[in-house]
């Protein structure tokens, strides 16, 4: 039997409002890192570090397709890069 299609990934740690919608920050990293939504997922919420008040830590992973195995590293990078820029944090 053939192996599950692993998806390679990528992860992104932004600082939102804590009263933010979680739903909306996904919306965005999916939009933005070109990925289809049932893919995007919160991966932690940390609650250490200097953080200003009201607004929390929150690290994303992002599921996506790559024809080319030895572009994957690139092309999380790339993906991560354009989902920081489009919530301001890059």
């Amino acid at each position: 039997m053939p192996q599950p299609l692993v998806r390679p990934a990528f992860n992104v740690t932004v600082v939102v409002p804590e009263a933010g919608s979680a739903e909306d920050i996904l919306r965005v990293v999916s939009e933005a890192g070109c990925t289809e939504c049932e893919l995007v997922m919160v991966g932690d919420l940390l609650q250490a570090g200097r953080v200003p008040a009201a607004r929390i830590p929150l690290t994303v992973r992002a599921k996506f397709a790559c024809a080319d195995a030895d572009s994957v590293r690139a092309e999380a990078c790339r993906r991560s890069e354009a989902v920081l820029r489009a919530l301001g944090d890059g």
